[in-house]
């Protein structure tokens, strides 16, 4: 099975949240700050159109414990951006694409079946659409906060894209 790996991609082994998380995985998908959570049954996955909102959701599990990476242990989280793969070395983790939609899978698995989080939309997605050695923050420019939702522009199309703001600060 593999999972969603649109935009920027936060993942974290399932057996890890189990061990690590509070409320393992359920607890893990309860927090998630965006409508970008799903699971395949071995990864957990929660999606990111900012680098800003990546950052932040990443030293919210470092507080909870998961390791983030560095010099010294192996990364219990990986981050992924849809167009460059993963951004750090990590053995646990592949990604690729099937027809186009970038896709995480267990390294110790094959792809196989595609989970999405419920409010993925192909019509919202055709503005993600890869471009292949192009980092995802420079593909979608952040315009504004407005009304508890991020309004961002894809730079190439034009195209104007919306979604709930994860982190609202006033």
């Amino acid at each position: 099975m593999s999972v969603l790996a649109e935009a920027l991609s936060v993942l974290v082994e399932n057996r890890i949240l189990t061990q690590r998380y509070p409320g393992g995985v359920e607890g893990f998908a309860r927090d998630c700050p965006s409508a970008g959570f799903c699971s395949d049954g071995r990864i957990s996955r929660v999606g990111f159109l900012s680098p800003r909102d990546t950052r932040f959701f990443l030293g919210v599990l470092e507080a909870c414990g998961l390791h983030c990476g560095g010099e010294s242990r192996v990364p219990e989280v990986a981050i992924v951006d849809q167009n460059v793969g993963l951004l750090h070395p990590c053995l646990w983790l592949e990604s690729g694409h099937a027809q186009g939609i970038p896709l995480c899978w267990h390294a110790a698995h094959r792809p196989g079946r595609l989970v999405i989080p419920r409010a993925w939309s192909n019509k919202q997605s055709e503005a993600f659409e890869p471009l292949p050695d192009v980092p995802f923050p420079r593909l979608m420019r952040f315009l504004r906060t407005e009304d508890r939702l991020d309004w961002y522009q894809n730079r190439r199309t034009g195209e104007l894209v919306y979604v709930d703001s994860p982190f609202v600060t006033h």
